[in-house]
């Protein structure tokens, strides 16, 4: 027996009632039958992507991969957060963890135990590992 977000079975037809095309119109999500074990899958807008074969799940704003989780071309895995520039904030795989500002001036570098302050050449700060 189902039920709406009320609790009222009385608008839902008994599952008897129901063909699947009812049950697809009904439930809210993706049907296991729809969902591909290979290839990827897409928004409409073609911003997110989800690839099965490449290991990976993406956002993009159009010009910039915004976001990376998963597999990427050096074949490590991990997650990349760029801003709207491509400047790298945030990369973390089984070589790298560093969380930089957008200028690059400011970096927490969990790899070598280090956070470092730049000015626009040189070194400034360094707190952590020589």
């Amino acid at each position: 027996m189902a039920y709406n977000e009320f609790f009222d079975n009385s608008i839902i037809p008994q599952q008897a009632e129901l063909n699947t095309i009812d049950i697809d119109l009904l439930l809210d999500g993706i049907s296991g039958e729809s969902l591909l074990s290979s290839g990827s899958i897409s928004s409409q807008s073609k911003r997110l992507t989800m690839d099965m074969d490449g290991d990976t799940f993406a956002v993009n704003d159009g010009t910039i991969e915004r976001i990376r989780l998963g597999r990427f071309d050096d074949g490590e895995y991990g997650l990349r957060i760029q801003d709207r520039d491509g400047n790298i904030l945030f990369n973390i795989t089984g070589t790298q963890n560093l969380i930089q500002s957008a200028s690059r001036k400011m970096q927490l570098d969990m790899t070598n135990n280090q956070a470092k302050w730049f000015d626009d050449r040189n070194l400034r700060i360094l707190i952590g590992d020589l």
